[in-house]
């Protein structure tokens, strides 16, 4: 299953490395109603998610979806318009750590 992922993540960052420059690019991704947008959108963020993990940066239950997940992002990503220029991987680890913190 790990190398499905990462061959996944290094799948889309070879078609879409410019199209995440900031959260503005990401959220309009997430927000676009085509399945190429919801999927770069989806992967990106269960990508971050899946690195952060490892790394101990967050907790995420384990009975919570990629969707759930996804959700999690869009809605901290509309919540904080301006900080939308930021890097979005900044931007997932910011909300993931905000709504799954390790006690």
């Amino acid at each position: 299953m790990r190398k499905y992922i990462l061959v996944l993540l290094i799948f889309i960052s070879q078609i879409v490395p410019a199209a995440f420059e900031t959260g503005n690019d990401l959220l309009s991704y997430c927000e676009s109603t085509d399945a190429f947008g919801q999927g770069g959108c989806r992967g990106f963020i269960v990508g971050v998610s899946n690195i952060s993990q490892e790394q101990s940066w967050y907790c995420k239950p384990n009975e919570i979806t990629d969707v759930q997940l996804v959700k999690v992002v869009v809605k901290s990503l509309n919540q904080f318009p301006e900080d939308l220029y930021n890097k979005p991987h900044s931007l997932v680890q910011e909300a993931l750590l905000e709504s799954f913190p390790c006690d």
